[in-house]
């Protein structure tokens, strides 16, 4: 198949890039050629902003079986790649977010709906903007598929999210949760890369949850970093606030998609693994 990926030089955008060409698709990558990238000549490149869309319809000259888009973020960006792929493309897939969901338990597809997007009725500009990209994308004239995940963990993460608590048990420094209990979905850098390829190779049409099945508590992530860092976190209201200070239960059901043929691997398998990793990165990230 042909492939283009725009983005792909980072996270798991580049273990996408890296699988398809190990099962031999011919990939394409449109990125800025901002971040380097050990491709060499395996992948052909586009240089271009996909959010000057004037560019993005200027650089689009080839025709591609599938397209995977990790950066659109707006309704214009939606509607820039369907000017420029319309006639041109077999499916779109779009990586979307748990974020379009307002926070609650198991939730389902269904929990919202692209067709029923009402402008100004997010509660951030990101989850503004990838609902309106969402809801542009149902005018497509071609197939397109939306894969919606929470937060990605991985090694390589350059948020350095789940880096940053391990940071701040080991220097005893205070955190902020506002509720500890409050549970959460978590995916493998792996498995959003694996859910992509699968949407490409299986050529699929609709919006799937992509996560790992289980959750966890904050209070449980942390008791797995304490164990690992041999330190207690230190919670406080005037600590750093967390990227995962959820209010309430925040969570995917995610059947539909292993019904449909996918399955992410369970926190308990990787999550521990990873922070382990992870303590071992940094000098201060140790036992005491």
């Amino acid at each position: 198949m042909k492939v283009l990926v725009i983005g792909g030089t980072r996270f798991f955008g580049k273990r996408l890039v890296k699988s398809l060409l190990e099962k031999g698709h011919h990939v394409t990558i449109l990125t800025r050629g901002n971040t380097a990238d050990d491709f060499g000549t395996a992948v052909n490149r586009l240089k271009g902003d996909r959010t000057n869309h004037q560019q993005l319809h200027s650089l689009i000259k080839e025709n591609y079986d599938s397209v995977v888009d990790q950066m659109c973020m707006t309704a214009a960006d939606a509607q820039a790649s369907i000017e420029a792929f319309k006639g041109r493309i077999g499916q779109y897939v779009m990586t979307s977010t748990l974020s379009v969901y307002d926070p609650e338990a198991a939730l389902l597809e269904t929990d919202w709906m692209a067709e029923d997007y009402k402008a100004g009725e997010a509660s951030n500009p990101y989850q503004e903007g990838k609902r309106a990209a969402e809801h542009a994308f149902l005018s497509a004239p071609f197939p397109v598929a939306r894969m919606r995940i929470p937060i990605v963990l991985g090694t390589d993460d350059y948020t350095r999210r789940l880096h940053m608590h391990l940071e701040h048990v080991a220097e005893e420094k205070a955190i902020y949760f506002p509720n500890l209990v409050g549970e959460f979905s978590y995916v493998r850098a792996e498995d959003a890369a694996g859910a992509l390829q699968w949407m490409v190779e299986t050529g699929q049409k609709d919006v799937f949850n992509i996560s790992a099945a289980d959750h966890w508590s904050n209070r449980e992530l942390m008791s797995q970093i304490e164990n690992v860092v041999g330190k207690k976190a230190l919670f406080s209201a005037d600590g750093t606030p967390s990227p995962f200070g959820i209010e309430r239960d925040y969570y995917m059901d995610v059947k539909k998609a292993a019904k449909a043929g996918f399955k992410a691997q369970d926190l308990r398998l990787w999550l521990p693994e990873l922070i382990y990793k992870l303590s071992h990165l940094k000098p201060s990230i140790s036992r005491a």
